[in-house]
């Protein structure tokens, strides 16, 4: 009884459906009535079952997997490359660096050092060779401490000089 549809007495089919999170999500089982025709996905281009709603509304992937890029597209599609620098074109945070969204909200220039060199160790930052708080090339990256990095300002003559580093 469990696959035929109650109202008018038809097979029933699985239509897979993307995960949702919790143990309470279970299949749904659509009457075969309900489903009109199929669609392609337009990332991947596989062939799936559409429902009327799904076919009046355009819907364009077969997931939610498919409906989102993977990280990596999304960060260099907001990325402008240019002769020196690769400027962060996305979103910004206090007007100074770029942020973009992965498990949590970093620092476009972190996200970038993490895919060229893997994880950044404890009590490091990543600083830039460019002075330029937007690029998010990897080879005008580098790790340093915060003593470091306020060496590195001093010896380019950037920040308040408010008397402190005079000789």
């Amino acid at each position: 009884m469990r696959n035929q549809c109650r109202r008018r007495g038809e097979a029933m089919t699985e239509v897979p459906q993307p995960r949702k999170k919790g143990a309470w999500h279970r299949k749904r089982v659509w009457p075969l009535h309900a489903i009109v025709g199929t669609l392609v996905c337009e990332r991947c281009g596989k062939t799936y079952p559409a429902m009327g709603y799904q076919i009046r509304r355009k819907q364009r992937f077969c997931s939610g997997d498919c409906r989102y890029p993977p990280a990596e597209e999304r960060f260099w599609a907001k990325v402008e490359k240019t002769d020196h620098c690769w400027n962060w074109k996305g979103s910004k945070v206090a007007k100074r660096y770029g942020g973009f969204k992965l498990d949590i909200y970093m620092l476009a220039h972190r996200v970038s050092w993490i895919w060229a060199n893997g994880p950044i160790p404890d009590g490091l930052y990543v600083c830039h060779k460019c002075d330029n708080g937007f690029c998010v090339r990897p080879d005008h990256l580098f790790l340093g401490s915060q003593q470091d990095n306020m060496n590195d300002m001093k010896s380019k003559g950037r920040g308040n000089n408010r008397g402190r580093w005079r000789k």
